[in-house]
């Protein structure tokens, strides 16, 4: 998908309109590959590559590893992962600072190691 096209679609569902670098596509689908599942559910479908820190806010950090995590958009519990943990449910422009120590806690109540 074109980076235009990209764009489009994003405002389309209420995101931040942002123009994102060309390289951006290769990693995102690089980081899928390497961590192919969601970073809370375990989830394999549907995933998407969020930015920790919003490139909205912070372009420079768009292509960094350290800023990306993997979260799904339709869990198998019929959650929308990314929305409500990496936005925390609020709006697309939103995002959770605490997102890390987050999946951490959710992986392992998703899991059934926490009760």
């Amino acid at each position: 998908m074109n980076t235009t096209l990209m764009m489009l679609k994003d405002i389309a569902v209420g995101k931040p309109a942002v123009r994102r670098n060309p390289k951006w596509e290769h990693l995102r689908d690089e980081e899928v590959r390497l961590h192919p599942y969601c970073s809370i559910c375990g989830n394999t479908t549907k995933l998407n590559v969020h930015h920790k820190l919003p490139f909205h806010l912070f372009p420079m950090l768009e292509l960094e590893r350290s800023n990306l995590i993997v979260l799904c958009e339709k869990s198998p519990h019929n959650v929308n992962c990314h929305y409500v943990f990496g936005h925390l449910g609020l709006s697309w422009s939103h995002y959770n600072p605490t997102i890390d120590e987050d999946a951490k806690y959710l992986w392992k109540m998703f899991s059934g190691v926490i009760k």
